[in-house]
């Protein structure tokens, strides 16, 4: 099992810019003294620098540790242990990261819901899959689907309508199919 992070290390790694954690700018030196293997320093400092500085990280609920976490410097590191080190509070950035997973889960919900569903007489019901819809999804498995459920009612199970792993209330897949 490798060490946790230290204090100082979790300050390189990360920073707070507007009341929130993101992820801190990187050096050339610091890839070289951090990532033996890193071939082209200058390189992947200027690509992360572009592409990941100033984002939050990637946090995932973990239900072990009770509390967000994400990888940081190829190790685990949780929310706690980084609102610790930069000093700021946890309760905010708890609120804030579970409020960020909670508009992930709605914004991929109502992609899933405006792909597959369509309201038919101001019912829900399945709508015919195609390749420009389902993209990685072979044909035979569409042609299958659309032969037993294009067009069909969608129904809700206990109160709530499941579509591809997403669950949506009524109110929502109906406000979002009128958009």
């Amino acid at each position: 099992m490798t060490a946790p992070l230290t204090q100082e290390q979790i300050k390189t790694a990360l920073t707070v810019q507007g009341g929130r954690i993101v992820w801190a700018t990187r050096t050339a030196d610091f890839y070289a003294s951090s990532f033996s293997k890193a071939y082209d320093p200058e390189g992947a400092a200027r690509h992360w620098n572009k592409n990941s500085a100033g984002k939050p990280p990637a946090w995932r609920f973990d239900k072990i540790k009770a509390d967000f976490t994400c990888t940081a410097l190829l190790r685990q590191l949780s929310l706690k242990a980084a609102c610790a080190a930069l000093g700021v509070s946890y309760e905010k950035q708890n609120l804030l990261t579970a409020q960020d997973q909670q508009d992930k889960r709605e914004e991929t919900a109502k992609g899933v819901v405006l792909r597959c569903v369509e309201l038919s007489g101001g019912v829900p019901v399945w709508r015919t899959r195609t390749r420009d819809s389902h993209p990685k999804t072979s044909q035979s498995v569409l042609d299958d689907f659309n032969a037993r459920y294009a067009g069909k009612q969608v129904r809700p199970r206990k109160g709530l309508y499941k579509i591809s792993y997403n669950q949506v209330s009524e109110a929502q897949l109906r406000a979002w199919l009128e958009e």
